[in-house]
């Protein structure tokens, strides 16, 4: 019959359509169980991203919270820990009489002239006067105490290399004293802080007996000459108690 042929045609027709819409519904119900989202970051692509402070970020305690030599304060010396300056004037450095010791427990001096140094020589070794030999200033004292005679010179040189010129000059006259009779007897040197000091004691038979203590003392470009007289048949005294080493240690501490 002309009918049965064109049924089969319409079959074959509609069965891959049907073949693909259950092939549709199978892919759509895969797409469900596996996700098209890209992969999760492994563990070490999150600890990347994760945030981590770095050295200068994480607070920590700067060495400057020490304190450092500069934040140190610093004491400045106080004016009695700094070194004694110099007096004013070479006036200042005299002595008073009053500061001078006696040659005995009795006696006293009293200051009988103070001025500017003269052209005679002082002392019986010395040769020339101080302003002969390289002073350019300088002022003297002349004491006494009944008969007995003292004198201090303060001199001022231009610097300290002529101070010690002038030094060695009257220690070369000690060595070379030859004043008629005159007896001297050996330098002694003297305690006197930073000061150089020393004496010696000369001696004359003449009139009874006459003594002369000569002693000096230098500090930078100062000197200070200092001597006594007096008359008597001895000079004798315990060591280091000389009228005349402990009036020149005194003497020291003002030349500054």
């Amino acid at each position: 019959m002309p009918s049965s042929p064109r049924r089969r045609v319409t079959w074959r027709a509609l069965a891959p359509l049907s073949t693909l819409l259950l092939l549709g519904s199978l892919v759509a119900c895969g797409s469900d169980d596996e996700p098209d989202a890209a992969p999760s970051p492994s563990a070490s692509e999150s600890a990347d991203e994760t945030p981590t402070p770095s050295p200068s970020e994480t607070p920590t305690e700067s060495a400057s919270a020490s304190p450092s030599a500069s934040d140190t304060p610093t004491t400045s010396p106080t004016p009695s820990e700094s070194a004694p300056s110099k007096p004013a004037t070479l006036r200042d450095a005299l002595l008073p009489a009053s500061e001078l010791p006696g040659l005995n427990e009795e006696s006293s001096w009293t200051a009988a002239g103070t001025g500017p140094v003269g052209t005679r020589p002082f002392g019986w070794c010395a040769q020339f006067d101080a302003l002969t030999i390289g002073a350019r200033d300088g002022v003297q004292r002349q004491l006494r105490s009944g008969d007995d005679r003292a004198a201090q010179q303060v001199l001022d040189f231009v610097d300290e290399t002529n101070a010690v010129r002038a030094e060695r000059v009257f220690r070369s006259w000690h060595q070379d004293c030859r004043r008629g009779d005159v007896t001297v007897r050996p330098v002694q040197q003297v305690d006197a802080g930073g000061a150089t000091a020393w004496w010696y004691l000369s001696s004359t038979g003449r009139a009874g007996g006459q003594w002369e203590s000569f002693g000096l003392a230098r500090s930078g470009n100062r000197v200070t000459l200092l001597r006594m007289q007096h008359a008597g048949q001895d000079h004798s005294y315990p060591r280091g108690q000389d009228p005349l080493e402990l009036g020149l240690q005194a003497a020291a501490s003002r030349l500054g």
